[in-house]
């Protein structure tokens, strides 16, 4: 893969509209196709598909027989269509995998642009469907089985719709190619075309054609499918940075798909908002990081001196005001500093970190108590009887065993390692020109786009069975 094709830049958008023909791009309001979008991800697809698809298909039944990772049909590297291994010795040592990430990523635009390109304008339903199938899994402990594909598997009612089509228009020479891909057998075909009438219902129709089963358009046996469930060898702490980015993006990925499938939008225009957003998405998780890092720096330095505050409550000697005063304002710092963390986590889908709870909640429910609001901050402020509230928290802290501030050193290290990945996702998060994703080569060697028929065979190259 040229290395140019990694790296090309969002620009490249904008040099397709003097090397290609513009026809291959749906050139519209950016603000207008974005609220296009986020309208059509309000409105659930899935509850009203029945309606729109009366064949034998239960989408319902498809929904209970997910399978967990643990349940897909596993095959081992070699049986995979792309490059998997990041190394022979992966099991020895871990490599420096900055590169692996990085095409991790640039293969999840690029098969999502042909998913796409095979949806477009098909005028079906498209839906998310079950990851059954993995190519590829690890022998080592700390590495994974990561998919490129944001979505590996998906269900649609094309049959429906084209055997719609086929009643309207008949057999035509681009209906009959479809069926051809989809494998429906000369002979048959040909028997079929043989006995057909108008008057004909869509039943009886799909089912002489597929009598085995009504297929999707990107079924289990096509090379295409088997790249889409392809996947990449890399250290965990990245196939679950992708479990966040596939939360937050399948659902959008398939409202594109969806827009695509009825011609609102081209392929390539649908692809650079997912790349914006994802691009966005990856700039405000990179932040958010930081922030965290920042954050946990400052819990151990106000964990560390509550840690001597309560010392100083066991042992006596200090003013009693001038100690809970000191003590309050920092467990109300330490908890605002949660607070922003749980926030931030939300926000981007950062794991959380594990093991650090806030201290003292016996404590704080005698504050409750004694103030009956809850707010460490009012304590501040209001008179109270500081000698009694002193009194019962010494109680509560004589039951608790010595509480110290914990290490933070490995929450660090993982928290730098995970802006790493996040880096290396938004590095290799770029835009290809439209050329290297629908391209041809000319008798002088340049790289120009397809056109409307050559789009079309790229099409049913995707979606051929094998």
């Amino acid at each position: 893969m040229p290395k140019a094709f990694q790296k090309a830049s969002i620009a490249g958008k904008r040099q397709i509209k003097k090397d290609i023909d513009l026809s291959a791009i749906f050139l519209v309001s950016r603000q207008k196709i974005l609220k296009t979008i986020r309208d059509s991800s309000r409105k659930r697809i899935q509850p009203s598909l029945q309606k729109h698809y009366p064949l034998p298909f239960n989408p319902e039944e498809s929904m209970k027989s997910a399978v967990s990772r643990s349940h897909r049909w596993k095959r081992p590297f070699s049986d995979n269509h792309t490059l998997a291994r990041i190394g022979e010795n992966a099991i020895d040592e871990v490599k420096d995998v900055s590169d692996a990430i990085e095409d991790h990523s640039s293969r999840r635009i690029q098969i999502l642009y042909y998913i796409l390109a095979a949806y477009h304008n098909e005028k079906c339903v498209v839906y998310q469907g079950h990851t059954n199938d993995q190519y590829g899994y690890s022998t080592d402990i700390r590495f994974s089985s990561a998919h490129s594909s944001v979505l590996a598997n998906l269900d649609d009612n094309f049959v429906h719709t084209l055997m719609t089509t086929i009643l309207q228009e008949g057999f035509t020479k681009k209906a009959q190619r479809k069926l051809k891909a989809l494998g429906v057998p000369d002979e048959v075909l040909s028997e079929v075309k043989k006995h057909f009438v108008l008057e004909c219902d869509i039943h009886s129709l799909a089912l002489s054609l597929f009598p085995d089963g009504i297929p999707t358009l990107i079924s289990t046996n096509t090379h295409f499918y088997r790249v889409m469930n392809s996947t990449v060898e890399l250290p965990n702490a990245v196939n679950k940075y992708d479990d966040v980015i596939e939360s937050f993006f399948r659902e959008y990925a398939v409202d594109l798909i969806n827009q695509t499938a009825q011609g609102k939008l081209k392929p390539f225009e649908a692809l650079g908002i997912f790349v914006e957003e994802l691009k966005d998405f990856f700039q405000k998780s990179e932040y958010a990081a930081q922030a965290e890092l920042e954050h946990l720096q400052r819990i151990f330095q106000l964990e560390t001196q509550i840690h001597a505050l309560e010392h100083g409550l066991r042992e006596g000697g200090r003013e009693e005001k001038e100690w809970l005063k000191e003590f309050l304002e920092a467990l109300s710092q330490l908890g605002n500093c949660y607070k922003e963390m749980e926030t931030s986590r939300v926000v981007t889908g950062l794991p959380p970190i594990k093991g650090r709870v806030l201290p003292y909640e016996n404590i704080i429910q005698v504050i409750e108590k004694q103030t009956r609001n809850g707010s460490i901050i009012r304590v501040l402020k209001n008179k109270i009887d500081s000698d009694k509230m002193v009194a019962e928290m010494r109680v509560e802290i004589l039951k608790m065993p010595v509480w110290a501030a914990r290490p933070i050193e490995d929450d660090v290290e993982n928290l730098r390692n995970l802006l790493e990945i996040i880096r290396h996702q938004n590095s290799g998060c770029q835009l290809p020109r439209y050329e290297y994703l629908s391209g041809k080569k000319t008798e002088e060697g340049d790289c120009v786009g397809m056109d409307v028929d050559e789009l079309f065979e790229q099409k049913l190259q995707l979606i051929t069975r094998e």
